[in-house]
C-alpha cells in the first residue's frame, strides 16, 4: 500500500496544492477588481447626481438674487435623494439606499446622503 501511494498518489499532491493557491489568489484578485468597479461606477453616478444637483440649486439662488432676496433659505433635500436612488437605480429603507442583485442579496449600501449650505463667512454681531 505505501509503495503504490508513493509511486502514484504523492506525485499529484504538489501539482493539486499549487493550482489550488493560484486559483485563491486569482480569486481575491477578480474579487477585489469586481469591488472596485463597483465603487468607481457608484462614485461617478453619484459625483454626477450632485452636479446636478448643484446645478439645480445655484439656478435657484441666482433666480432669488435677482428677485432682491440675497439667500435661499432651504432647498430640497429629498431631491437629492430621490436623484440618486433612480440613477444609480438603488432602494430606499428609512435611512439606507441599498442596491440588491439578481439572486436577492444586497450587493451594498449606503446612508442617505445629507446635504446642508455650508457658510463660509461668519458675521460680527
Amino acid at each position: 500500500m505505501k509503495r503504490i501511494l508513493n509511486n502514484r498518489g504523492i506525485g499529484y499532491f504538489t501539482p493539486c496544492v499549487i493550482t489550488l493557491v493560484i486559483v485563491m489568489i486569482l480569486s481575491a484578485v477578480l474579487f477585489y477588481a469586481n469591488a472596485m468597479t463597483i465603487i468607481q461606477t457608484t462614485k461617478a453616478n453619484t459625483e454626477r447626481v450632485l452636479d446636478s444637483f448643484v446645478m439645480k440649486n445655484s439656478i435657484d439662488i441666482y433666480q432669488s438674487i435677482k428677485q432682491g432676496h440675497d439667500f435661499t433659505e432651504k432647498f430640497d433635500k429629498n431631491f437629492y435623494v430621490s436623484q440618486t436612488s433612480s440613477e444609480l437605480s438603488l432602494d430606499k429603507s428609512s435611512n439606507i439606499l441599498y442596491s440588491i442583485g439578481e439572486d436577492g442579496k444586497t450587493i451594498y449600501s449606503m446612508t442617505n446622503p445629507n446635504v446642508t449650505y455650508k457658510c463660509r463667512y461668519e458675521f460680527a454681531s
